[in-house]
């Protein structure tokens, strides 16, 4: 929670992301800044080859943090869902 002339303020930092580029990744606290960070992303078209249609959800394996994830988990040894709890 960060304060400013507005009064206080929350966001929500990445560790995984931070971890891995070596400075802090800070976040909005809305669900869908959070979920488009995580993998979801909006097609602009249809997409036969993923089975998309036209502005619809999809998880993305190429996501940079997905990617950052599975980085950091072989490095600590340690699961995220084992960090969180």
């Amino acid at each position: 929670m960060f304060k400013s002339d507005f009064g206080e303020i929350n966001y929500v930092k990445c560790i995984v992301c931070s971890a891995m580029r070596g400075k802090e990744v800070i976040l909005g606290p809305k669900l869908d800044t959070l979920e488009k960070h995580v993998r979801k992303t909006k097609t602009v078209r249809d997409m036969p080859h993923l089975g998309k249609k036209e502005k619809v959800f999809y998880l993305n394996k190429k996501n940079t943090h997905a990617k950052n994830e599975v980085i950091y988990s072989q490095q600590s040894g340690i699961s995220i869902v084992e960090q969180v709890i």
